[in-house]
């Protein structure tokens, strides 16, 4: 049986392992009380088989610093997490990988924002 939120929580879980800032689809707080840096996720999905879907999955890193380095190391963070990782759930087994990222321009000179794209192939366990 297909439960999508186990799939979410699950991403969104080892997601918040890197960075506890992490939200799905949009940052709630009000400008004045979010928190840098953070992450926002979005997914998209496709049926590969009867038991098996594979899930895009985009996360969007936002960072207010400086320099450079506070968001190229939040991305090395993110891909070092996830890439090759593995999960088994009650009832899904879930195998990560990592795209591609990009970067994303800004009209904020001092917002940095990285796109980073992932892809999690999951089977659907009976």
């Amino acid at each position: 049986m297909v439960n999508i939120s186990s799939l979410l929580v699950a991403i969104m879980d080892e997601l918040r392992k890197v960075q506890a800032e992490t939200y799905y689809d949009m940052n709630p707080r009000e400008n004045d009380a979010v928190i840098y840096p953070y992450a926002t996720v979005t997914t998209s999905s496709s049926k590969l088989n009867p038991d098996q879907d594979g899930f895009n999955v985009d996360i969007m890193l936002h960072d207010r610093s400086n320099g450079l380095r506070t968001i190229a190391d939040f991305e090395s963070a993110v891909i070092n997490h996830i890439q090759k990782l593995r999960l088994f759930k009650d009832d899904i087994y879930m195998q990560f990988r990592y795209l591609r990222s990009t970067s994303v321009p800004s009209t904020n000179n001092k917002l940095k924002r990285r796109n980073v794209q992932i892809y999690v192939k999951v089977d659907w366990r009976r």
